[in-house]
């Protein structure tokens, strides 16, 4: 879709020579490592094969995968493994995408396969970067919005999906 691209090409312009970025195994995500400069020198962990495969196309960039549980829907892995792998590592940048975020819990998704990955990646991290609507989304709560309307079918509808999980904000 258009719009991930969109977003992976504008993530891909914050960053420099010698980040070290957590990719998740979104699709967003995949748009992303599409969008990074064939020849930017970056050292990348992520627990997606088919991240992994674009990337390691490119010279300058190191590409790691992390161990663990093999998701064969989505080509990842995930589990204690691929979680301990992480804590062992830091990054400037974490890139995800995620259902909701609470204060006190951190991330959630539909399907818990794979948020600890998530968490683990956001807790090794100096900057947290959440890619897609849910971001948006996250931004209008912080922003205390109380009410939100939607037209059915347009590109907001999905921003407002991701709005009715905070029970604060009426949709």
């Amino acid at each position: 879709p258009k719009e991930k691209i969109k977003i992976g090409e504008t993530a891909a312009r914050l960053l420099n020579d010698h980040d070290t970025l957590f990719l998740d195994s979104s699709s967003t995500c995949l748009c992303l490592a599409k969008a990074i400069d064939t020849h930017q020198k970056l050292n990348v962990l992520t627990n997606s094969f088919l991240i992994a495969q674009i990337l390691a196309e490119y010279p300058e960039v190191t590409v790691e995968i992390v161990g663990g549980i093999y998701q064969p829907t989505n080509l990842s892995t995930y589990g204690h493994e691929a979680e301990s792998n992480i804590a062992k590592r830091y990054a400037k940048y974490c890139f995800v995408t995620v259902n909701s975020v609470d204060q006190d819990y951190g991330f959630s998704n539909i399907t818990e396969t794979d948020i600890g990955v998530k968490r683990a990646f956001a807790q090794h991290a100096e900057k947290v970067i959440m890619l897609g609507n849910e971001a948006i989304a996250r931004g209008v709560y912080e922003a205390g919005v109380k009410v939100s309307s939607a037209y059915p079918g347009t590109p907001s509808t999905e921003i407002r999906e991701f709005l009715a999980m905070y029970s604060e904000v009426y949709v």
